[in-house]
């Protein structure tokens, strides 16, 4: 969330410069014009990606935490299973051959 907060806040600097310098005014100077423009489109790039780097990172947790509860879960379950289970059928599983 923090990468979204400093994303918006670089682009709320770069609109206000945009206005502080004119970007309404009418400007007969082509490089000042072009200056404009230039600043303009990179803010807007650097905001989308941003916006992407805030997505993916959250999706990368979002996956991080399904998979934590999921073996969470299993390992819930497992427990609840082995523990039901009866004496003789626990002596049996570890008296198995080729079973540690």
């Amino acid at each position: 969330m923090l990468s979204l907060v400093c994303g918006i806040v670089a682009f709320a600097v770069s609109a206000a410069t945009l206005l502080r310098r004119g970007v309404f005014a009418q400007s007969n100077d082509s490089t000042g014009a072009n200056a404009i423009i230039n600043t303009g489109a990179s803010a807007i790039i650097t905001l989308v990606s941003d916006l992407l780097l805030t997505l993916i990172i959250l999706e990368v947790m979002t996956t991080d935490v399904r998979y934590f509860l999921q073996s969470r879960e299993k390992s819930a379950s497992n427990r609840s299973s082995s523990s039901a289970s009866s004496p003789q059928h626990v002596a049996s599983w570890r008296s198995t051959p080729g079973s540690r």
